[in-house]
């Protein structure tokens, strides 16, 4: 995929999905991009049991860190071995914070996030995260679900092409967003499809019936 010198991969803590670490190497080997892999450990952030000024007989956050980064790195071994040099970073913290914050300090311009298979209040509450991301990351975030397929053979591609109006930022956005679908379909050699939502002037009366349509 054009355009990208640097991808930051983020493994959520209770998936490992090994979908997400293909098509991140392999989108970093095509653009000879950079490639960073991190997790976030928010156990150690609800540790609040114990006030800042008490002691503290060990620290969960520590512990949570080392057992994840431990996780990773069993994880990643045979990745290794097989060609793949990737390191991986534990961070505690707020998820979509931390992300963030690791994408102004070092630059990334494309973020790949994992999701967990959960139900309930979990699937919720990452479904908070990646919202967050989407909305606030400075580049563009693509979430993986798990049991993600690795190629897919229908793309669709979402553009504003209104032209009432001069907005430079819109028709750049655009561009990228045909960049972007038009490599991962020159890549999976899948259908690529384009779509745009639009309004006719005064549609709204023809919705209410007040004026007669030929039929």
């Amino acid at each position: 995929m054009s355009g990208y010198k640097s991808i930051l991969l983020v493994l959520n803590p209770h998936n490992t999905n090994k979908e997400a670490f293909s098509r991140a190497t392999t989108l970093a080997q095509n653009s000879e991009a950079k490639l960073r892999l991190v997790s976030i450990s928010s156990e150690g952030a609800r540790d609040t049991n114990l006030s800042a000024h008490e002691p503290r007989p060990f620290d969960m956050r520590e512990i949570a860190c080392r057992a994840r980064q431990q996780e990773l790195q069993d994880f990643l071994g045979s990745l290794q071995q097989a060609g793949s040099d990737v390191q991986c970073q534990v961070l505690p913290g707020v998820p979509h914070r931390e992300i963030v914050r690791k994408v102004v300090q070092e630059k990334h311009d494309l973020v790949i996030a994992t999701a967990a298979s959960a139900t309930g209040l979990s699937r919720r509450t990452i479904d908070r995260t990646a919202l967050h991301l989407v909305r606030n990351c400075p580049c563009p975030v693509w979430v993986f679900r798990p049991k993600t397929v690795v190629c897919f053979t229908r793309i669709l591609a979402v553009v504003d092409g209104s032209i009432d109006t001069v907005d430079t930022q819109r028709d750049a956005l655009n561009v990228k967003v045909l960049d972007i679908a038009t490599s991962l379909a020159q890549q999976d050699k899948s259908e690529l499809h384009v779509a745009q939502a639009w309004t006719l002037p005064e549609e709204r009366y023809l919705r209410c019936g007040w004026l007669p349509l030929a039929r």
